[in-house]
C-alpha cells in the first residue's frame, strides 16, 4: 500500500494513500463472533435497506446518514486499508528527512488510534439504546449507523495499530517529483492551493486528493 506525504502549509501535512475503493459497510468479519457478529449482519443489512430508498421517511433517513458519513474524519478509509495491507511504501519530498517522516506518521497514527479507541467504547455503550429502537417500523437506522460507526472505529484502531506495532513493514522512498511539485519553499509562505493539488493528483494518478484535502481543511478556496 502506497501512501504520500503531502506538504500543505508550513508544519502542516496529510498523508494520502493511493486511490483505491472501499466498501462502506462490510456484512463479513471473520474476526467477529457471537453479538458482534449478530451486530454486523443486523446493522449491515439496515444499512442496505436504509441506502436502497429514494422516497418517503427511509429516503429522508438516507439523506441523514449521507449526510452523516460526509463528516466521518477523512483518514478512516486509510486506516482500515492499512488493517489489510502486507506493507507500506511513504513516497515524500526528497527534500526533507525520512526521519521526520516518520515521526509525523507515528504521531498522526498515535492521535487516531487514541481517537478511535475511546469512540469505540462511546458507540459500544450505545448498542442497547439503539437495538431497542428496533420498534419503530421499517429497517433501524438507528442501529445501522451505530453499528456502522463502531465497526469503522474497530477496524481503523486495528489498522493504527498494526504500523504502531510492527506488525507490518514501513519503507520510506524520497521524490524529487513531488519535491518540485510542492514546491517546499512557496508552501512556506502561502498554502497549497487546489490546481498545484490537482496537478499532483493528476501525476501520481491521485484522483480523489483535491477532494480529501478540501474535506481535511488544507486547501485554499480560489476566488
Amino acid at each position: 500500500m502506497r501512501i504520500f506525504f503531502i506538504h500543505v502549509y508550513r508544519r502542516h501535512w496529510e498523508f494520502y494513500p493511493e486511490d483505491e475503493r472501499e466498501e462502506m459497510f462490510e456484512e463479513s468479519d471473520e474476526s467477529q463472533r457471537g453479538v458482534l457478529l449478530w451486530l454486523l449482519r443486523t446493522s449491515a443489512r439496515a444499512w442496505r435497506a436504509a441506502h436502497e430508498a429514494e422516497t418517503g421517511l427511509l429516503g429522508a433517513m438516507r439523506r441523514v446518514l449521507d449526510r452523516l458519513h460526509s463528516r466521518v474524519d477523512p483518514t478512516e478509509p486509510m486506516l482500515h486499508r492499512i488493517r489489510k495491507a502486507q506493507a507500506l511504501e511513504i513516497t515524500y519530498p526528497s527534500g526533507i528527512s525520512p526521519h521526520y517522516v516518520r515521526r509525523r506518521l507515528r504521531l498522526l497514527l498515535l492521535h487516531k488510534t487514541a481517537t478511535h479507541r475511546r469512540r469505540i467504547i462511546v458507540n459500544s455503550l450505545m448498542i442497547p439504546v439503539t437495538c431497542a429502537m428496533t420498534i419503530v417500523p421499517g429497517p433501524n437506522v438507528f442501529l445501522a449507523w451505530n453499528g456502522y460507526r463502531l465497526f469503522s472505529h474497530i477496524r481503523a484502531w486495528r489498522g493504527g495499530q498494526r504500523v504502531l506495532t510492527g506488525q507490518i513493514p514501513v519503507t520510506f522512498h524520497p521524490s524529487d517529483e513531488l519535491d518540485e511539485l510542492l514546491a517546499p519553499e512557496e508552501r512556506l509562505i502561502k498554502p497549497l492551493d487546489p490546481t498545484s493539488a490537482a496537478t499532483i493528483g493528476q501525476r501520481f494518478e491521485l484522483p480523489g486528493l483535491v477532494d480529501y484535502l478540501q474535506r481535511t481543511g488544507s486547501l485554499v478556496t480560489e476566488e
